[in-house]
Protein backbone atom coordinates (compact mmCIF):
# COMPACT_ATOMS: atom_id res chain seq x y z
CA UNK A 1 0.00 0.00 0.00
CA UNK A 2 1.66 3.02 -0.57
CA UNK A 3 2.21 6.33 1.63
CA UNK A 4 -1.69 7.87 0.37
CA UNK A 5 -3.27 5.67 0.41
CA UNK A 6 -2.55 4.56 4.25
CA UNK A 7 -2.79 7.95 5.05
CA UNK A 8 -6.62 7.88 3.45
CA UNK A 9 -7.19 4.87 5.07
CA UNK A 10 -5.64 5.83 8.33
CA UNK A 11 -8.42 9.52 8.34
CA UNK A 12 -11.02 6.84 7.07
CA UNK A 13 -10.90 5.04 10.64
CA UNK A 14 -10.19 7.70 12.64
CA UNK A 15 -13.22 9.87 11.93
CA UNK A 16 -15.60 7.22 11.26
CA UNK A 17 -19.04 7.67 13.73
CA UNK A 18 -19.77 4.45 15.47
CA UNK A 19 -23.22 3.25 15.98
CA UNK A 20 -24.56 2.46 19.36
CA UNK A 21 -23.70 -0.86 20.41
CA UNK A 22 -20.84 -1.38 17.63
CA UNK A 23 -17.22 -1.01 17.73
CA UNK A 24 -14.31 -0.13 15.03
CA UNK A 25 -12.00 -2.54 14.10
CA UNK A 26 -9.99 -4.14 17.12
CA UNK A 27 -10.27 -1.05 19.06
CA UNK A 28 -11.33 -1.69 22.53
CA UNK A 29 -13.75 0.69 23.54
CA UNK A 30 -16.03 3.04 21.52
CA UNK A 31 -14.05 7.00 21.05
CA UNK A 32 -16.97 8.85 19.56
CA UNK A 33 -20.16 9.00 19.42
CA UNK A 34 -23.51 11.37 18.38
CA UNK A 35 -25.61 12.18 21.61
CA UNK A 36 -28.61 14.02 21.75
CA UNK A 37 -30.18 17.51 23.72
CA UNK A 38 -33.97 17.60 24.12
CA UNK A 39 -33.48 21.34 22.82
CA UNK A 40 -32.85 22.77 19.55
CA UNK A 41 -30.77 25.73 20.88
CA UNK A 42 -28.37 25.21 24.11
CA UNK A 43 -29.69 26.95 26.46
CA UNK A 44 -27.77 27.60 30.44
CA UNK A 45 -29.84 25.76 32.33
CA UNK A 46 -30.57 23.08 29.07
CA UNK A 47 -27.22 22.05 27.81
CA UNK A 48 -25.30 19.38 29.53
CA UNK A 49 -23.56 17.59 26.47
CA UNK A 50 -22.68 21.18 25.22
CA UNK A 51 -21.56 22.46 28.15
CA UNK A 52 -19.43 19.54 28.73
CA UNK A 53 -18.36 19.80 25.54
CA UNK A 54 -17.55 23.10 25.23
CA UNK A 55 -15.60 23.05 28.71
CA UNK A 56 -13.04 20.34 27.20
CA UNK A 57 -14.09 17.81 29.95
CA UNK A 58 -15.15 15.39 27.29
CA UNK A 59 -11.65 15.42 25.25
CA UNK A 60 -10.17 14.94 28.80
CA UNK A 61 -11.71 11.83 28.94
CA UNK A 62 -11.05 10.55 25.43
CA UNK A 63 -14.50 10.86 23.65
CA UNK A 64 -14.94 12.88 20.28
CA UNK A 65 -18.48 13.90 21.10
CA UNK A 66 -21.25 14.96 18.23
CA UNK A 67 -24.13 16.99 20.23
CA UNK A 68 -27.78 17.16 18.16
CA UNK A 69 -30.40 18.68 19.11
CA UNK A 70 -34.26 18.10 18.94
CA UNK A 71 -37.41 19.36 20.46
CA UNK A 72 -38.39 17.96 23.83
CA UNK A 73 -38.07 14.70 25.62
CA UNK A 74 -40.11 12.58 23.07
CA UNK A 75 -38.13 13.07 20.60
CA UNK A 76 -34.76 12.67 22.07
CA UNK A 77 -36.06 9.89 23.94
CA UNK A 78 -37.18 8.03 20.25
CA UNK A 79 -33.48 9.34 19.14
CA UNK A 80 -32.06 6.56 21.25
CA UNK A 81 -34.22 3.95 21.08
CA UNK A 82 -33.88 4.36 17.12
CA UNK A 83 -29.73 4.35 17.37
CA UNK A 84 -29.60 7.73 15.83
CA UNK A 85 -27.57 8.83 19.29
CA UNK A 86 -25.74 7.32 22.04
CA UNK A 87 -27.70 8.87 25.02
CA UNK A 88 -29.94 11.68 25.77
CA UNK A 89 -30.88 13.49 28.77
CA UNK A 90 -35.36 13.35 28.68
CA UNK A 91 -37.32 12.98 31.48
CA UNK A 92 -37.99 10.07 33.36
CA UNK A 93 -41.51 10.13 32.19
CA UNK A 94 -40.65 9.62 28.72
CA UNK A 95 -38.06 7.16 29.18
CA UNK A 96 -40.41 4.94 31.33
CA UNK A 97 -43.13 4.65 28.95
CA UNK A 98 -40.40 3.49 26.15
CA UNK A 99 -39.19 0.96 28.44
CA UNK A 100 -42.96 0.21 29.28
CA UNK A 101 -43.62 -0.43 25.21
CA UNK A 102 -40.50 -2.69 25.06
CA UNK A 103 -37.06 -0.27 24.48
CA UNK A 104 -34.23 -1.28 26.43
CA UNK A 105 -32.94 1.65 27.77
CA UNK A 106 -31.48 2.01 31.49
CA UNK A 107 -30.32 5.47 33.05
CA UNK A 108 -26.96 5.83 33.81
CA UNK A 109 -27.09 9.58 35.49
CA UNK A 110 -29.46 12.20 36.63
CA UNK A 111 -28.03 15.56 35.61
CA UNK A 112 -30.12 17.63 37.32
CA UNK A 113 -31.55 17.64 40.57
CA UNK A 114 -34.71 19.43 39.70
CA UNK A 115 -36.06 21.18 36.65
CA UNK A 116 -35.36 24.99 36.23
CA UNK A 117 -38.81 25.87 34.98
CA UNK A 118 -41.13 28.86 35.32
CA UNK A 119 -44.65 29.75 34.42
CA UNK A 120 -44.80 33.13 32.25
CA UNK A 121 -48.14 34.12 31.42
CA UNK A 122 -49.92 37.76 30.46
CA UNK A 123 -49.85 40.32 33.17
CA UNK A 124 -53.65 39.86 33.72
CA UNK A 125 -53.02 36.04 35.06
CA UNK A 126 -52.75 36.18 38.72
CA UNK A 127 -52.79 32.83 39.74
CA UNK A 128 -52.34 28.80 38.75
CA UNK A 129 -56.09 28.36 38.46
CA UNK A 130 -56.93 31.59 36.46
CA UNK A 131 -54.73 29.24 33.40
CA UNK A 132 -58.32 27.21 33.31
CA UNK A 133 -59.39 27.65 29.95
CA UNK A 134 -56.39 29.43 28.76
CA UNK A 135 -54.15 28.95 25.75
CA UNK A 136 -51.06 27.50 27.11
CA UNK A 137 -47.62 26.61 25.36
CA UNK A 138 -46.10 23.60 24.98
CA UNK A 139 -43.00 21.87 23.26
CA UNK A 140 -44.55 19.36 21.37
CA UNK A 141 -48.41 17.78 21.97
CA UNK A 142 -49.22 16.64 25.55
CA UNK A 143 -47.27 14.72 26.57
CA UNK A 144 -44.29 15.72 23.98
CA UNK A 145 -41.93 17.12 26.67
CA UNK A 146 -40.79 17.74 30.06
CA UNK A 147 -42.53 20.94 30.37
CA UNK A 148 -45.98 18.73 30.01
CA UNK A 149 -44.13 16.65 33.17
CA UNK A 150 -43.74 19.62 34.79
CA UNK A 151 -47.02 21.58 34.33
CA UNK A 152 -49.02 18.47 35.18
CA UNK A 153 -46.76 18.81 38.84
CA UNK A 154 -47.81 22.02 39.14
CA UNK A 155 -51.35 21.71 38.39
CA UNK A 156 -52.13 18.64 40.71
CA UNK A 157 -50.86 20.64 43.56
CA UNK A 158 -53.67 23.58 42.97
CA UNK A 159 -56.39 21.01 42.59
CA UNK A 160 -55.95 20.89 39.12
CA UNK A 161 -56.78 18.22 36.52
CA UNK A 162 -54.13 16.71 33.59
CA UNK A 163 -52.93 20.17 31.58
CA UNK A 164 -55.01 18.63 28.10
CA UNK A 165 -58.09 18.66 30.15
CA UNK A 166 -57.67 22.25 31.73
CA UNK A 167 -56.45 24.48 28.96
CA UNK A 168 -56.00 24.56 25.35
CA UNK A 169 -52.89 22.63 24.19
CA UNK A 170 -50.54 24.48 21.98
CA UNK A 171 -47.71 22.67 20.15
CA UNK A 172 -45.21 25.80 19.90
CA UNK A 173 -41.71 24.47 19.99
CA UNK A 174 -38.43 25.31 22.25
CA UNK A 175 -38.57 27.86 25.06
CA UNK A 176 -37.12 30.34 22.98
CA UNK A 177 -40.47 29.77 20.68
CA UNK A 178 -42.58 29.48 23.88
CA UNK A 179 -41.24 32.99 24.47
CA UNK A 180 -41.30 34.47 21.39
CA UNK A 181 -45.16 33.58 20.63
CA UNK A 182 -46.01 34.63 24.95
CA UNK A 183 -44.72 38.21 23.62
CA UNK A 184 -46.70 38.15 20.19
CA UNK A 185 -50.24 37.63 22.32
CA UNK A 186 -50.40 34.20 20.40
CA UNK A 187 -50.68 32.05 23.98
CA UNK A 188 -51.48 33.11 27.19
CA UNK A 189 -49.05 31.29 29.04
CA UNK A 190 -46.08 28.98 29.09
CA UNK A 191 -43.38 26.49 30.82
CA UNK A 192 -40.41 27.92 30.10
CA UNK A 193 -36.79 27.73 31.72
CA UNK A 194 -35.28 30.28 33.88
CA UNK A 195 -32.75 31.20 30.83
CA UNK A 196 -35.58 33.44 29.84
CA UNK A 197 -36.09 35.40 32.98
CA UNK A 198 -34.42 38.41 31.86
CA UNK A 199 -36.13 39.17 29.04
CA UNK A 200 -39.66 38.03 30.82
CA UNK A 201 -38.87 40.74 33.55
CA UNK A 202 -38.14 43.36 30.99
CA UNK A 203 -41.33 42.75 28.81
CA UNK A 204 -44.45 44.52 29.14
CA UNK A 205 -47.27 42.84 29.64
CA UNK A 206 -46.71 39.48 30.66
CA UNK A 207 -44.79 38.33 33.95
CA UNK A 208 -43.77 35.61 36.01
CA UNK A 209 -46.53 33.88 37.54
CA UNK A 210 -45.02 30.59 39.23
CA UNK A 211 -40.88 31.29 40.21
CA UNK A 212 -39.81 27.56 40.45
CA UNK A 213 -42.47 24.62 39.39
CA UNK A 214 -39.52 22.29 40.99
CA UNK A 215 -41.42 22.86 44.52
CA UNK A 216 -44.36 21.07 43.38
CA UNK A 217 -42.13 17.81 42.94
CA UNK A 218 -39.63 17.53 45.16
CA UNK A 219 -36.87 15.04 44.64
CA UNK A 220 -38.14 14.27 40.98
CA UNK A 221 -34.60 14.57 39.19
CA UNK A 222 -34.87 17.23 35.89
CA UNK A 223 -33.45 14.32 33.04
CA UNK A 224 -32.66 11.07 32.96
CA UNK A 225 -28.90 9.72 30.86
CA UNK A 226 -30.46 7.25 29.18
CA UNK A 227 -28.57 4.81 26.77
CA UNK A 228 -29.46 1.56 25.15
CA UNK A 229 -28.78 -1.40 27.25
CA UNK A 230 -26.52 -3.46 24.54
CA UNK A 231 -24.27 -0.32 24.22
CA UNK A 232 -23.92 0.16 28.04
CA UNK A 233 -23.18 -3.69 27.97
CA UNK A 234 -20.72 -3.48 25.47
CA UNK A 235 -18.71 -0.52 25.78
CA UNK A 236 -18.97 0.20 30.27
CA UNK A 237 -15.60 2.21 29.78
CA UNK A 238 -17.04 4.68 27.19
CA UNK A 239 -20.46 4.95 29.49
CA UNK A 240 -17.92 5.58 32.28
CA UNK A 241 -15.71 8.22 30.63
CA UNK A 242 -19.22 10.07 29.48
CA UNK A 243 -20.42 9.48 33.14
CA UNK A 244 -17.06 11.45 34.60
CA UNK A 245 -16.76 13.85 32.15
CA UNK A 246 -20.74 15.60 32.74
CA UNK A 247 -19.97 15.31 36.46
CA UNK A 248 -16.88 17.05 36.32
CA UNK A 249 -18.52 20.24 34.02
CA UNK A 250 -21.52 20.03 36.42
CA UNK A 251 -18.84 20.13 39.69
CA UNK A 252 -17.43 22.91 37.99
CA UNK A 253 -20.04 24.85 36.65
CA UNK A 254 -21.69 24.20 40.09
CA UNK A 255 -19.22 26.17 42.34
CA UNK A 256 -17.93 28.39 39.53
CA UNK A 257 -20.24 30.81 37.39
CA UNK A 258 -17.75 31.89 35.20
CA UNK A 259 -17.49 28.30 33.62
CA UNK A 260 -21.17 28.56 33.06
CA UNK A 261 -20.64 32.15 31.21
CA UNK A 262 -17.50 29.96 29.69
CA UNK A 263 -19.41 27.14 28.38
CA UNK A 264 -22.67 29.19 27.27
CA UNK A 265 -20.37 31.85 25.28
CA UNK A 266 -18.83 28.86 23.42
CA UNK A 267 -21.87 27.32 22.45
CA UNK A 268 -24.20 30.81 21.34
CA UNK A 269 -21.59 33.84 21.67
CA UNK A 270 -23.10 37.34 22.63
CA UNK A 271 -26.80 35.98 23.62
CA UNK A 272 -25.99 35.95 27.48
CA UNK A 273 -24.36 38.86 28.82
CA UNK A 274 -22.45 38.28 32.31
CA UNK A 275 -25.29 39.76 34.46
CA UNK A 276 -27.76 37.53 32.83
CA UNK A 277 -25.62 34.35 33.59
CA UNK A 278 -24.61 35.53 36.88
CA UNK A 279 -28.86 36.29 37.83
CA UNK A 280 -29.16 32.72 36.30
CA UNK A 281 -26.39 30.93 37.86
CA UNK A 282 -27.87 31.98 41.41
CA UNK A 283 -30.97 30.89 41.06
CA UNK A 284 -30.32 27.48 39.89
CA UNK A 285 -27.39 27.71 42.95
CA UNK A 286 -30.21 28.06 45.54
CA UNK A 287 -31.92 25.03 43.88
CA UNK A 288 -28.84 22.60 44.10
CA UNK A 289 -29.92 22.12 40.70
CA UNK A 290 -26.84 20.69 38.87
CA UNK A 291 -26.20 17.08 40.15
CA UNK A 292 -22.22 16.41 41.92
CA UNK A 293 -23.23 12.49 42.34
CA UNK A 294 -25.08 11.44 39.93
CA UNK A 295 -28.64 12.33 41.15
CA UNK A 296 -29.27 8.60 41.82
CA UNK A 297 -29.81 8.45 45.45
CA UNK A 298 -32.66 5.92 46.48
CA UNK A 299 -35.55 8.15 47.16
CA UNK A 300 -35.06 10.12 43.36
CA UNK A 301 -35.59 6.09 42.62
CA UNK A 302 -38.39 5.85 44.69
CA UNK A 303 -40.19 9.40 43.47
CA UNK A 304 -39.59 8.58 40.13
CA UNK A 305 -41.12 5.24 39.87
CA UNK A 306 -43.66 6.39 42.21
CA UNK A 307 -44.46 9.65 40.54
CA UNK A 308 -43.82 8.85 36.62
CA UNK A 309 -46.10 5.67 36.47
CA UNK A 310 -48.59 6.87 38.98
CA UNK A 311 -49.36 10.39 37.95
CA UNK A 312 -47.53 10.54 34.27
CA UNK A 313 -48.48 6.92 32.51
CA UNK A 314 -50.85 5.11 34.69
CA UNK A 315 -51.18 2.75 31.83
CA UNK A 316 -47.84 1.39 32.94
CA UNK A 317 -48.46 0.24 36.24
CA UNK A 318 -48.34 -3.59 36.74
CA UNK A 319 -46.42 -3.22 33.50
CA UNK A 320 -43.75 -6.66 33.96
CA UNK A 321 -40.86 -4.40 31.94
CA UNK A 322 -41.12 -2.05 34.84
CA UNK A 323 -41.61 -4.25 37.86
CA UNK A 324 -37.66 -4.04 39.22
CA UNK A 325 -36.70 -0.48 39.11
CA UNK A 326 -32.76 -1.86 39.64
CA UNK A 327 -33.01 -2.73 36.70
CA UNK A 328 -33.75 0.23 34.85
CA UNK A 329 -32.05 2.80 37.44
CA UNK A 330 -28.56 1.36 37.05
CA UNK A 331 -26.04 2.67 39.52
CA UNK A 332 -23.16 0.25 38.56
CA UNK A 333 -20.46 2.06 35.81
CA UNK A 334 -21.42 5.52 38.10
CA UNK A 335 -20.21 4.13 41.31
CA UNK A 336 -17.12 2.92 39.59
CA UNK A 337 -17.00 6.54 38.07
CA UNK A 338 -17.06 8.03 41.92
CA UNK A 339 -14.76 5.79 43.67
CA UNK A 340 -12.52 7.57 40.63
CA UNK A 341 -13.78 10.95 41.11
CA UNK A 342 -14.87 10.79 44.36
CA UNK A 343 -17.98 11.69 46.22
CA UNK A 344 -18.94 15.41 47.60
CA UNK A 345 -20.81 14.70 50.63
CA UNK A 346 -23.79 16.77 50.18
CA UNK A 347 -27.36 15.56 51.63
CA UNK A 348 -29.23 17.03 48.44
CA UNK A 349 -27.33 14.14 46.22
CA UNK A 350 -26.45 11.32 48.57
CA UNK A 351 -25.04 8.04 47.58
CA UNK A 352 -26.87 6.52 49.57
CA UNK A 353 -27.62 2.88 47.83
CA UNK A 354 -23.62 1.84 48.72
CA UNK A 355 -23.78 -0.68 51.73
Amino acid sequence: MNTALRIAVAVIVATTVVAPGTTVGAAPEVTRIKVVEPVSTTLPTFGVFNHTKALGLFKKHGLDVDVLGVVGSAAATKAVVAGEAVAAPPDYGFMLSAVGQGADLISVLSPYTTLAFVIASKAEIKSIPDLKGKVFGFSAPPPGGADYTWASFTFKAFGLGPPEKEVTAVAIGSPPDRVRALIAGRIDAALVSMDFLPVIQKEKGIHMLEGHVGKYQRNYPGASLILQRAFVEKNPETVKALIKAVLEANRLISRDQEALFTAQQAVTPGRYSKEDISAIWGRLKTFNFWSVNGGMGTLFEKTVFDVALGQLAPHLVGNPRLADSSKIFSRTILDEALKELGVIPVPWDPVDWRK
